[in-house]
């Protein structure tokens, strides 16, 4: 999948936003994401993620303190330090979406390497979409002004890496429960939600190593991305401990529900499958 160039009439338009300060705004003091009402919205009581928070020092390699100011820059930040240290876990204890929320980590990703104006943007853009996505309810209305927070702290050049990752949570709570990842027909809008001034083309390949990922970046343009998804399928393990080339399975989705039985069959795989065979039921 590749992210277009993006509009730089957009990030003319939030120039005001990137003005440094003393930690105040139009002479108020800054408030803190902690501050936004009902945020225990975003938490559902008895959720266990799947979690590095599991291991300690996992979660001291992989993430950092919340409160560590983003690296900011005279002209913006600096993207490749802010990527290299943001992931889709962290250490703050009102977020539990983590594993779940990677399309929303690329999508803020995708906006980071542009600049604050560009996340700005896109954190309004996101906004704008999820209130037409369907009831404002306490959940949804609390995951909005989360995001409104943070784009005010960029905006203030104050954000920190907890509000960075607060943003993740937020865009994740709008449409989604927290033991549930997004669906594939909702990835495009996700990561380019409406007026957003990137561009993305979904890319059905395939890649079986890190150097054939690395082999279509070369045809990238100027500001344009490539996103890679990693996807584990098992083709024929299970035919190889059973008798015959037919298997009946019963197919669980991501939010642990379950379909009817379904047949699969064996895969040739003399050569490389085609992308589009990527049947849910494997």
């Amino acid at each position: 999948m590749r992210q277009g160039v993006r509009d730089a009439g957009t990030f003319a338009a939030q120039e005001a936003l990137l003005q440094p300060n003393d930690g105040k705004r139009n002479g108020v003091v800054q408030r803190k994401v902690a501050d936004v009402k009902h945020l225990e919205a975003l938490t559902t009581p008895g959720t266990e993620t799947e979690s590095i928070t599991a291991v300690p020092e996992a979660m001291e390699k992989n993430t950092v303190a919340a409160d560590t100011p983003l690296p900011w820059t005279k002209t913006g930040w600096d993207a490749k330090d802010l990527l290299t240290r943001l992931g889709q876990y962290d250490r703050l204890a009102g977020t539990d979406s983590d594993s779940k929320r990677c399309v929303q980590a690329v999508a803020l990703a995708s906006h980071i390497v542009s600049g604050p104006a560009a996340v700005a943007a896109f954190l309004g853009n996101a906004v704008s979409a999820g209130l037409k996505k369907g009831p404002l309810t306490q959940r949804v209305d609390t995951a909005m002004k989360v995001l409104g927070e943070v784009k005010a702290l960029v905006g203030a050049k104050t954000a920190t890496f907890g509000d960075r990752s607060w943003a993740q949570e937020a865009l994740h709570d709008m449409s989604l429960g927290d033991k549930v990842g997004t669906p594939i027909e909702a990835i495009a809008d996700a990561v380019v939600p409406e007026h957003d001034a990137g561009v993305m083309q979904k890319l059905d390949i395939w890649c079986a190593s890190a150097g054939e990922v690395l082999g279509h970046t070369s045809s990238l343009k100027e500001g344009q991305q490539l996103l890679v998804t990693q996807w584990t399928v098992s083709f024929n393990a299970h035919f190889d401990d059973t008798d015959g080339d037919e298997i009946e399975v019963i197919p669980e989705g991501p939010d642990g529900k379950t379909s009817a039985p379904v047949t699969i069959k064996r895969i040739a795989t003399k050569t490389k499958p085609p992308a589009t065979l990527r049947p849910q039921a494997r």
